[in-house]
């Protein structure tokens, strides 16, 4: 299930910015104290300053190596530029709060959506629905590549959202009269499923057809989701096996 609290510092701090300003408003609603909307104001303000500051904090660091490179080595100008200019931690919040705001967010949250009193459209207003993206079976296509190491053909896959995949096959003697690539054939009626995998990679490691002769392989994908296949078949990617 999506997490509804956003991942990166930024995207966090404003939606604790968006439901801090919105959740008076529902206060009534969900029973919320005046302590506990105070809270929220709090945790948010502080967590703003927390990470806009530190994220001037590299920015600074880099800087400052870049004038003491200048400063022993030269080579960015004849003069020393300014010492630059620190992140500005001298006016913090008044407030005082504890730590673990993203803890304490979870648990509000945890009471609003457990209220009679609270739907879909108020989560989503208030920033706290996750964003569900939506699996789509129907046009699913698996992303593959092969390569060839003498016989063995190792095939690495992306699932993204499937259980797995299955993999179909066929082989051609000789090498292919260009390099080998990936497309669409004209049908894939000739390929054999050679096997279900759930974790990439998956290793074809089949004897060659006739020993010491190469030859072509030829592979396509199909997506699995609950034992079924799902989607459309992945482009054929062709690897010479059998040459040194």
């Amino acid at each position: 299930m999506a997490d509804f609290v956003k991942r990166s510092d930024l995207d966090f701090v404003a939606q604790l910015n968006n439901f801090g300003t919105k959740i008076p408003t529902y206060a009534t609603l969900f029973g919320l104290t005046p302590m506990q909307i105070a809270s929220v104001v709090a945790d948010e303000e502080w967590l703003g300053f927390v990470v806009l500051r530190n994220n001037g904090v590299p920015g600074f660091a880099q800087d400052w190596t870049k004038l003491k490179n200048q400063v022993r080595l030269g080579g960015d100008g004849t003069i020393i530029p300014p010492f630059p200019v620190a992140p500005d931690v001298s006016m913090p919040p008044m407030t005082t709060i504890q730590p673990d705001v993203e803890g304490r967010f979870r648990m509000l949250v945890g009471q609003i959506k457990a209220n009679a009193n609270y739907s879909k459209t108020i989560g989503e207003d208030l920033g706290i629905e996750a964003v569900e993206t939506g699996f789509d079976a129907a046009n699913y296509k698996p992303e593959a590549s092969a390569k060839a190491v003498l016989n063995d053909v190792t095939i690495k896959f992306k699932k993204a959202g499937a259980d797995g995949v299955a993999i179909y096959s066929r082989v051609t003697s000789g090498t292919p009269s260009s390099p080998p690539s990936s497309g669409t054939p004209a049908t894939l009626n000739d390929f054999e499923k050679i096997a279900v995998d759930y974790h990439s990679p998956y290793v074809d490691n089949r004897p060659l057809k006739v020993a010491g002769q190469p030859e072509t392989r030829e592979y396509y994908l199909r997506g699995i989701l609950k034992d079924v296949l799902i989607g459309v078949p992945g482009d054929v990617i062709r690897v010479s096996v059998g040459t040194v």
